[in-house]
This record gives C-alpha cells, sequence and structure tokens, in this order.
C-alpha cells in the first residue's frame, strides 16, 4: 500500500476543501463529496490498523472484507449522490436520474444484506463470487449512465466520467487480485489499485469543481449585470420604436393626409363651378374626404410618441370634443382639475382612452339628443373622466342588454385598462370613466394587445 500518511493526508486535505466550498456555494454536492470521502478515508485507516484481519464490534466480530465491502458500497452511494447532484442530472435526464436513484436504494439494501449473510453463513467464497457480479453490474451501470448524460452535458459529464473510471477501475483490479492472487503479483498488496484509483478520481473530480464555481461565480457576474443590459436592450427597443411610430406618422401625414386633402379641395371647387346643381356622389366624396382626413388625424396623433404624457391627452381630447360639438351644434363645457402632472403615459393607454371619449360622445349625440354636454377631468391617484348631457338619457344602460357595440366596447377599453365605467340615466346620461394613474404606465408599447380591429 501507499504509506499512511500520504493517503490519509490527501483524504483529509480533500474532506476540509470540500467543507469549505460547502460553506461558500451551499450547494449539496460538496456535503456528499466529504462524506464520501471520509467513509474512502475509514476504509484506508482500517487497512493500515487492523494486522489479523479481524474487526471487533462489541459483542461481535468481522472479517476485514465484510467491512471493507460494505464501505466501499456505501461510499459509493455517496458518490452517486454526488454525481446526480453534481451534473444536475434530475434537470438533464430525469429518467436516468430516477434509476439512479432506485440503484442507490438497492446498493444500500445489498450493504445490509451482505453484513447479515455473512452473520449467518460460512459460505464466504459464494459470498465473494455474488460481491463481485454486484460490483461488476454497478460498475456497468453507471458507466452506461454517464455515457448518456455524456451526451447532453459534456462539460462536466467528462470531469465525473474520468474520476469515476479511474476509481472503478482501481476497484475493480484490487478486487480481481484479491480474490484470484496471480502468482506474477509477488506481495503486491491488492489495494494500491484502488489507492491510486481513488487519487486520480479525487485529481478529476477537484478539477471538475473547480470548473463549475468557475461557471456558477460567472452565471452570479452576468446575473447582477443583467438588469442593467436588459434596462439598456429596453431603452434601445423603445426608442427604435419611437422612431418607427414617428416615421409611419410622418409618412401618413405627408401622403396620405394631402393626398385626402387635394381630393376634398378638388371636390369643393367643382361644387362651386357647378353653381345651383348638386350631385349626391359629389357630396358622399366630400364627406367622406372630410371624415378620412379626421381619422387619419386621429391616427397619426396616437403614433407620435411625443404626445405619449397625460396633458398632451387630455389637450387632444378637449380640442376634439370641441371641433366635434360645433360641428352638430351641441354646446360643450369642459372643466379640468389643475395642475394636471406631466406624467409619461402609454400610446396604447391614449389610443383606448381617446376612442372610449369618442365613442360615448357620439352615443350621446346619437340617442340621447342634447343641447348641451359637459366634460370633467379629475386627476388625483385616478383619471376620471365625467361626460354628462342634458338629453333624453337611455332607456337601459346594462351593457350585456344594449344591442349596439358603443357601450359594450367602451366597457371592454375600461376592462383592458384595468379601469371602471359607471353609467347614471338621471336627469340626462352620466358616463364615468375611472383609470388608475399606475395602470396608464403599466400598459407600455412593448406589450401592445390589439383589442379591436
Amino acid at each position: 500500500m501507499l504509506p499512511q500518511p500520504l493517503i490519509l493526508g490527501i483524504l483529509v486535505f480533500q474532506v476540509l476543501y470540500s467543507l469549505v466550498q460547502w460553506y461558500f456555494f451551499r450547494r449539496r454536492e460538496y456535503i456528499f463529496y466529504a462524506a464520501y470521502c471520509i467513509l474512502i478515508g475509514l476504509y484506508f485507516f482500517l487497512k493500515y490498523l487492523v494486522a489479523n484481519n479481524e474487526v471487533y464490534i462489541g459483542a461481535f466480530h468481522f472479517h476485514q472484507k465484510i467491512i471493507d465491502r460494505d464501505l466501499v458500497f456505501l461510499a459509493i452511494c455517496f458518490y452517486v449522490e454526488f454525481g446526480r447532484l453534481f451534473v444536475n442530472s434530475s434537470g438533464l435526464m430525469p429518467g436516468i436520474d430516477r434509476k439512479a436513484g432506485i440503484a442507490i436504494r438497492i446498493m444500500l439494501a445489498y450493504t445490509i444484506v451482505n453484513l447479515c449473510w455473512y452473520l449467518v453463513s460460512d459460505n464466504h467464497r459464494l459470498q465473494e463470487a455474488v460481491h463481485l457480479l454486484v460490483s461488476i453490474i454497478a460498475f456497468i451501470f453507471f458507466v452506461d449512465m454517464l455515457l448518456k448524460i455524456y451526451k447532453i452535458n459534456k462539460s462536466l459529464v467528462g470531469f465525473l466520467m474520468a474520476g469515476s473510471i479511474m476509481m472503478g477501475t482501481g476497484a475493480l483490479l484490487s478486487l480481481f487480485f484479491r480474490l484470484f492472487k496471480p502468482g506474477w503479483a509477488g506481495a503486491l498488496d491488492a489495494s494500491i489499485f484502488l489507492q491510486i484509483g481513488v487519487i486520480l478520481e479525487l485529481i478529476c473530480i477537484n478539477t471538475g469543481l473547480i470548473y463549475k464555481s468557475k461557471i456558477v461565480l460567472e452565471t452570479n457576474a452576468n446575473t447582477i449585470h443583467a438588469p442593467n443590459k436588459t434596462a439598456v436592450e429596453k431603452e434601445k427597443l423603445l426608442s427604435d420604436l419611437q422612431s418607427v411610430r414617428s416615421e409611419i406618422s410622418n409618412e401618413l401625414k405627408s401622403e396620405l393626409g394631402d393626398g385626402l386633402s387635394g381630393i376634398k379641395l378638388m371636390s369643393d371647387m367643382v361644387k362651386q363651378k357647378m353653381g345651383d346643381k348638386h350631385f349626391v356622389e359629389l357630396e358622399r366624396i366630400s364627406e367622406n374626404s372630410e371624415r378620412l382626413i379626421q381619422s387619419m388625424n386621429e391616427i397619426v396623433w396616437s403614433l407620435n410618441h411625443q404626445n405619449d404624457n397625460l396633458p398632451g391627452m387630455i389637450s387632444y381630447l378637449r380640442e376634439y370634443a370641441m371641433s366635434f360639438m360645433q360641428q352638430v351644434g351641441v354646446h360643450c363645457n369642459i372643466t379640468v382639475t389643475e395642475p394636471v402632472k406631466n406624467i409619461h403615459i402609454s400610446s396604447d393607454a391614449r389610443r383606448h382612452i381617446f376612442l372610449a371619449v369618442k365613442e360615448s360622445l357620439h352615443n350621446a349625440i346619437k340617442h340621447a339628443a342634447p343641447s348641451i354636454v359637459n366634460i370633467a377631468f379629475t386627476i388625483t391617484d385616478k383619471l376620471e373622466i365625467n361626460i354628462s348631457d342634458n338629453g333624453i338619457g337611455m332607456e337601459d344602460v346594462s351593457f350585456q342588454s344594449l344591442k349596439g357595440n358603443g357601450m359594450r366596447n367602451m366597457k371592454k377599453r375600461m376592462d383592458y385598462l384595468g379601469g371602471d365605467i359607471h353609467v347614471n340615466n338621471t336627469n340626462g346620461t352620466s358616463i364615468l370613466f375611472s383609470i388608475p394613474i399606475t395602470n396608464l404606465l403599466i400598459h407600455s408599447d412593448d406589450n401592445i394587445t390589439p383589442l379591436f380591429p
């Protein structure tokens, strides 16, 4: 055998190193590897301590071979559990990981059976043959498991595989020399093969542990810097999105807007030249052109990221309401609580609020026949828009029972923004939109979900 201080010193150092690594990284594989090293160290310690091959435990005495076998098998159980955690076999190949867990339980059961068999039977030669067979089967099983996992995670499994092969080969050679004692071996102690295998295995596993610790440290460092990197990427994405929106807005205004304005202008000129003659088709061309120009202006406004603020949205709603009510000949009163904070809101929220207000104004003119419409903007922790009129009101304000889509669409838009809509049908109609200010910020442009076609 190798000198006692050398092999035991290496194992003690490995146990201390594993415990220190566990203290810093809190990874369970270090605990199992320390337990494995303790059992291997105990195995070699008994080799040096016991001279007559007999070990006494209380009233029982055992041949050293039986203690050796049980210690080695227990050590292998801890080693396999270490390997499962080291390569994360439960995440890579759950099926093989479950089989490895079952194999550990079988080996623990065999260790107990082997000890009991020794106590009740004198046929130790048969027991040694069975032990050799079980050892070979276990060796083949675990090598096969490592080969399958190696195809998925070569970097870590390579270290474990090399160490396992070193230790397994040393153990099998040691067992072979102990059982068959070839004449050419002379006085060579069979344990030296296992000792060499264990030392080579320690070198391989330590290299793997250092490599994995390096990966963990790099991963932690990347995790620390990831939020800043993500924030920069998100800011760049938002900037690119705003540039695209501005470009689309400018193209719509310059190309489509100018074209529609030209159509309306030409239709008006034709009507003037025709004098008293009127054509329905010509009137429709003029009206449709004007309506399309208005719709295009709304789209341009919703796309322009410079309007993504609360004061800008309220200002646009005021202008739209005043212009629309002037066209239909209805007096409009608008009040706004002061001051309005310059809060950044998303274009998605702006669009849904504008369309809900627009729907409400059109419903009032279409169904209530009012002479006065009042609009009040109130800003606290919520944005509240109250639209009331002195019209005839509505017979049924249930969203489910209304035949038209207008009220249901307004309800859907408020639900989408996490807000509420309340309808009061006393002395005319009053519709109150209430949306938490924080919800206007949450619905950001990078998460737009079209609500309606």
